[in-house]
C-alpha cells in the first residue's frame, strides 16, 4: 500500500503505474511453497490422509491461478495507457474467494480417502479477507481468467496427469506446468 502511494505520486505522462494485486496464488510449480492454504491443505492429505486444519476454517482467501496472474501481467502491459494509468486492480476471479473449510472440502472430495480434522489448538483466524475482482474483468475485458482451481484439478486427475494423491504421473508434466 506505501509503495502504491509513493508511485502514485510520481505518476504522470511519462511514467504509467499499473498496481496489479493478485490473490493467492495456486498451481504447479518447481518451488511449492507449503505456506499456501491449498498447498499446506494438500500436501497434509496426500502424506498422512488428513485434510488438517490448524484454525476452524471459518476465514475467507481469495485464489488464483498463477497463469492467470502472468494474463493479468500482459493484458496491463498492452492496455491502452488512458485506462490503467495510476490505477490498482485486484487480480482474480471475484467468485473465486473461499472459505478456508470450503477448501478442506474440496480437498477430501479430490482425495476421498482422506478425512477432515482440526488441530486440538484450532481457533478462528484473524486473517479473513475477500476480494473483489470486477475492476479489471470491467476495464480490461481481455483479460479472462481461464483457470478455476477445483476444475483444474479434476481436469488433472482425469487426464491422468497427477495421480489419486495429485502427484505428478510423468515428472516432466510439472516442468511444463
Amino acid at each position: 500500500m506505501r509503495s502504491e502511494q509513493d508511485l502514485r505520486r510520481l505518476a504522470d505522462r511519462a511514467f504509467c503505474p499499473v498496481y496489479l494485486r493478485a490473490a493467492t496464488a495456486y498451481g504447479a510449480s518447481p518451488l511449492l511453497r507449503f505456506d499456501l492454504a491449498v498447498n499446506n491443505l494438500v500436501a497434509w492429505a496426500a502424506i498422512t490422509g488428513r485434510v488438517f486444519l490448524k484454525s476452524l476454517g471459518t476465514s475467507w482467501r481469495p485464489f488464483v491461478h498463477i497463469e492467470d496472474i502472468a494474463a493479468a501481467y500482459l493484458v496491463a502491459l498492452q492496455a491502452p495507457p488512458e485506462l490503467v494509468h495510476n490505477q490498482a486492480f485486484n487480480v482474480g476471479r471475484t467468485g473465486e474467494n473461499y472459505v478456508i473449510r470450503q477448501v478442506a472440502e474440496f480437498v477430501r472430495a479430490t482425495l476421498p480417502e482422506t478425512r477432515i480434522e482440526f488441530a486440538d489448538d484450532a481457533a478462528p483466524d484473524r486473517r479473513n479477507y475477500r476480494v473483489n475482482c470486477d475492476r479489471i474483468a470491467r476495464t480490461l475485458p481481455s483479460y479472462r481468467p481461464r483457470f478455476n482451481r477445483i476444475a483444474y484439478l479434476r481436469k488433472l486427475l482425469e487426464d491422468e496427469r497427477v495421480g489419486p494423491d495429485l502427484r505428478w504421473m510423468h515428472p516432466l508434466d510439472s516442468a511444463a506446468e
